[in-house]
């Protein structure tokens, strides 16, 4: 990949060399993050989308542009450029960073979670759901309101609290559907007036009342 700073490189040598590293280098970075940023290039080098080494210019460059990502999006866009075609660039890979694919996570689409939850049956908890979140997203929207409020109207409020709950998953939580409680097998009923005539009268025999 030959990018602006490796044409500024071979039109103008010396004057690429005497600019200061500060204008590619971010300096409150981490080690931590370094380290990520760092381990992403090699990786995107293995993959022949960046040709020069840690550390050169265009690695600083890379390094500042991405300062601001999270390592999930750093991994999300890792993950999404394996099959990339076409001029890589800085914009493109944060691109794939921040267009997060559902399916990578077993995660529905919006749309299909939002039918899925609408056309679950009763009891919620017991249906088969294609993801814990569908069922988090159902309840935190309300089933009474996805049942009976039309789809222009409800339907944004579930996206909205489908997309957060999605994140969580992204970002690693664990989310699931509660494990209904069993039913006992005996069910103490409780007892009627002539029972407790009754009951109340064998105790007194008992007592010799």
């Amino acid at each position: 990949m030959q990018n602006i700073n490796q044409v500024v490189t071979n039109l103008f040598p010396d004057q690429s060399k005497a600019k200061p590293h500060s204008t590619h280098t971010s300096p409150n970075l981490t080690a931590k993050t370094r380290k990520v940023l760092a381990g992403a290039w090699e990786v995107l080098r293995s993959r022949r989308l960046v040709h020069s080494q840690v550390g050169s210019i265009e690695h600083r460059t890379f390094e500042r542009d991405m300062s601001d990502l999270s390592e999930q999006e750093i991994r999300n866009g890792l993950e999404r450029c394996k099959d990339f075609t076409g001029f890589f660039s800085t914009p493109a890979f944060r691109e794939l960073c921040k267009t997060v694919d559902l399916q990578c996570y077993g995660l529905p689409e919006p749309r299909a979670a939002y039918q899925e939850a609408c056309l679950a049956p009763k009891p919620k908890v017991k249906a088969r759901w294609s993801h814990p979140a569908v069922y988090q997203a159902g309840i935190q929207t309300g089933w009474f309101e996805l049942a009976s409020m039309p789809t222009d109207d409800i339907y944004p409020r579930f996206a909205y609290n489908y997309d957060l709950i999605c994140k969580r998953v992204i970002a690693g939580e664990d989310i699931t559907v509660p494990v209904p409680e069993a039913i006992p097998e005996k069910i103490n009923a409780p007892m009627t007036q002539q029972q407790k005539i009754s009951q109340m009268e064998s105790l007194r025999e008992g007592l010799g009342i």
